[in-house]
Parts: C-alpha cells; structure tokens; sequence
C-alpha cells in the first residue's frame, strides 16, 4: 500500500513539473513558431495530474464510499482524462500541421477544437 501511494504521488507530481515549468517559461525571446502551442502541452500535464491524484484518492477510499458517491467520482475522473487527452489530441494534431507546414487561421483552429470535442463525445 505505501508503494502504490509513493508512485501515485510522484507520477502526478511530474506531470504537475512538466505543465509548470512549460507554462512558467519565459517565451519572449524565442523565435520557434510552435512553441505557444506547447500550452496546450501544458494544460494536459497539469490536468492529468489531477487526474492521478484522484486515482490515489480512489484507491485508498474505495471501501469506504457508497455506490452512489463513488459513481460520481468516477465520472469526474473519467470527464477530467477526457479533458486531458483533448489536450493532448490538440497539441498533437498542432505540432503535426506545424511539421507540415500548414499555417492556421482562427477559423481553421476552431474547427479543429471542435471535431475534437465531437469525437470526444461519440466516444463516452
């Protein structure tokens, strides 16, 4: 039981590090074209490590927790790894129309949120 609490508090802990040092970074003065799309990077860190930590939360209580609590629990563990892979799906498909050179436009970025979200959806 110690073990599972060390791993989980860590592994969340790292992917807190990642999302803060990437956000913390001072951007100014670099000229890659990509690297605002490393928020999105980020934002998927920092929720997936909530997201572990509720695991740890889950892990340890589970006993304790009647059907109807622990219900809900799970639907906000699974909408919060939902919400954290749209992220990463975000920046993915990003840095992908980067490496292929294609420049967006607002529109063209709001279109791709939203298929993101649509098929987010089909699949809970």
């Amino acid at each position: 039981m110690f073990y599972e609490f060390i791993i989980y508090i860590f592994y969340g802990l790292s992917f807190f590090v990642l999302g803060f040092s990437i956000l913390l970074k001072d951007k100014s003065f670099s000229k890659l074209d990509f690297l605002y799309d490393l928020n999105y990077l980020a934002i998927f860190a920092i929720i997936h490590g909530f997201h572990e930590w509720i695991e740890l939360y889950l892990f340890f209580n589970m006993k304790f927790m009647i059907n109807q609590e622990l219900q809900k629990w799970y639907v906000f563990k699974y909408l919060l790894l939902y919400l954290s892979y749209s992220f990463l799906l975000i920046f993915a498909v990003k840095l992908f129309l980067y490496l292929l050179k294609i420049n967006l436009n607002r529109k063209k970025n709001y279109i791709i949120n939203f298929i993101n979200i649509v098929f987010g959806i089909c699949y809970l």
